[in-house]
């Protein structure tokens, strides 16, 4: 049994037929017409001599667009038996009842009846493991110094005419997760990078790299999976330009590589704000190997799949790459974490009252057009919070000055760090200094200098401090 809506003057009709290992068909139901505005049971016998079949459900356009058909709960009796097994070829993978291609296999999307192309069992063992996205970027890791983020969404991307058709490739629905790139602002020619850590060379051939993508839009740009081998060699494995529909589409790329690597997939802004590029579900087939034995330098810290240098350790910025392993364990010194992310208060640091402006909590973009960030650092997000200074309505050479309440003890070694996050977007951009004092002499010391516009997005600045033989304190000037 099943259920059928035929509703419209223009109804073609709603064939069902059984077909046989030979691809011979026998009709066994049918009907034309408009059958009304309700869901209508229908039913069939299927012959005992029939055989092995499968069966088939064709609808017919009619006359106009009126003529929408639509089926559903489609129920087999108890005298109907069992699937059969079917026979597939070595390309091919074994469902319950089909044969589906061996790029199916642990692409994160569910293409048998029960399963079985996407079991722990099955799955868990491949590596590089997939990514779907739904809890960020796993090993993937954003460059920085590209000219636009990648950005995690849901549902569809903000502006008209671009982007994916309201879902995500992993659930289908407004709650699933993607990567894309925004392209309203800023104009001109742009692009975003992601990259994996180097894996070891394909274990033989058939290696692959999956992904789903979208890149709908009247002046779309390009997106380009590059392999990257040790020496720096660059080798361009798939390239897509223009506007290719709408909807999802997938990828199935080959690795013929044999030498370790490290992918980078890159988007390029089109010609207008209706460019917004996305990916979603990557995965590589069980031909693909991992990175293994790791060896780290005395002055690296040990990730899974990657070393680190230890400045970057405890920067409220996940560097390593499959876990979280350098963010973790970070509550230490007076004040948690030895930092400030500026989400509940801004201890130790205030705005000192000799600038001639005051640094301002903020959260999300900033008043102005064209300058600022689109949301902070820690969070991504426009629940975030950050200190900035409002260029609008001010002098030029209006300093602002951020100051620590108290003094820090005095660098004892060598892996004494300073690290923050900055944004110096803007074509009237200042400058962005950090010194530090000596209580005793007053005396200031610079140690980061940075003058002009630093392009969009948050940029990364890691200190060493020098050996000395007295405490200190900070100072931001921004002016």
């Amino acid at each position: 049994t099943f259920w059928y809506h035929m509703s419209g003057t223009h109804i073609g009709s709603l064939t069902i037929s059984s077909m046989n290992t030979a691809g011979t068909a026998t009709q066994l139901w049918r009907l034309a017409g408009n059958q009304g505005n309700s869901w209508q049971q229908g039913n069939f016998t299927i012959p005992a001599a029939t055989g092995t079949f499968k069966l088939v459900f064709n609808g017919t356009r009619g006359t106009g667009f009126q003529g929408d058909i639509s089926i559903d709960d489609i129920f087999f009796g108890s005298g109907c038996n069992c699937y059969v097994r079917p026979v597939c070829q070595t390309s091919q993978f074994t469902c319950p009842s089909v044969c589906i291609n061996n790029t199916q296999v642990c692409d994160l999307r569910t293409d048998c009846s029960d399963g079985s192309d996407e079991s722990p069992a099955r799955c868990s063992n491949v590596c590089p493991p997939g990514i779907n996205f739904e809890n960020g970027l796993d090993y993937l890791q954003q460059l920085t110094n590209d000219t636009l983020d990648w950005t995690r969404r849901q549902g569809g991307t903000p502006s008209g005419g671009t982007g994916p058709p309201g879902y995500d490739h992993t659930l289908q629905t407004n709650k699933g997760t993607y990567y894309y790139i925004e392209t309203s602002l800023p104009a001109g020619s742009y692009h975003a990078v992601m990259r994996t850590p180097f894996f070891n060379k394909p274990l033989g051939i058939g290696c692959q790299v999956r992904f789903a993508y979208s890149m709908y839009g009247a002046s779309m740009g390009s997106l380009r999976v590059t392999a990257v081998l040790l020496d720096n060699t660059a080798v361009q494995l798939w390239n897509r330009t223009g506007n290719q529909g709408q909807g999802w589409l997938f990828a199935v790329v080959d690795i013929p590589l044999k030498s370790q690597y490290r992918l980078e997939i890159r988007a390029d802004r089109g010609s207008s704000f209706q460019s917004d590029v996305a990916i979603d579900d990557l995965s590589y087939s069980s031909a693909c190997g991992c990175l293994s034995n790791i060896t780290c330098a005395t002055t690296q810290f040990k990730c899974k799949y990657s070393c680190i240098g230890k400045d970057k350790v405890c920067d409220y910025n996940v560097d390593c790459l499959g876990n979280n392993a350098d963010e973790q364990n970070c509550n230490t010194c007076p004040y948690g974490r030895n930092g400030q992310n500026f989400e509940s208060s801004l201890y130790p640091f205030t705005s000192a009252k000799n600038g001639d402006i005051s640094w301002i909590v903020r959260r999300g973009g900033t008043p102005s057009g064209g300058t600022g960030p689109t949301s902070d650092h820690t969070l991504g997000t426009f629940l975030g919070t950050y200190l900035y200074i409002e260029g609008s309505g001010v002098a030029t050479n209006s300093k602002a000055i951020l100051q620590s309440q108290l003094y820090f003890g005095k660098p004892t070694g060598p892996n004494c760090f300073l690290r923050f996050w900055y944004s110096m977007y803007g074509a009237g951009v200042g400058s962005l200094m950090v010194n530090i004092m000596n209580p005793t002499t007053q005396a200031n010391s610079s140690v980061f200098s940075k003058s002009g516009n630093q392009g969009q997005g948050w940029k990364w600045a890691g200190i060493a401090l020098p050996q000395s033989t007295f405490n200190y304190d900070f100072q931001v000037w921004c002016f």
